[in-house]
């Protein structure tokens, strides 16, 4: 069941980095879409530290999904494909 909040997650982020690269030509929104970028990259950092291991997180040995994956994906809460569940 929770095995596809990573692929989820890393769908979300994947569009975030679409919406900020076409925003990078755009003068007044060059500053946000590197933000947006370096965001993207820290959260996939994280989503490689924090990765499944059998029912634990190999990074914090939480059961899995550990709490900071649940965090990674609180903001994407509202759209679609989000489950409960994840909820931390």
């Amino acid at each position: 069941m929770f095995d596809d909040l990573m692929t989820w997650l890393r769908a979300q982020l994947d569009e975030r980095e679409s919406t900020a690269a076409h925003n990078l030509a755009s003068i007044e929104r060059h500053d946000l879409a590197v933000q947006m970028l370096v965001e993207v990259d820290a959260k996939r950092r994280i989503l490689d530290l924090h990765r499944q291991d059998g029912a634990l997180c190999e990074h914090c040995d939480a059961h899995w999904p550990c709490p900071t994956v649940r965090l990674v994906g609180l903001p994407y809460a509202d759209r679609d494909g989000y489950r409960e569940e994840w909820r931390p």
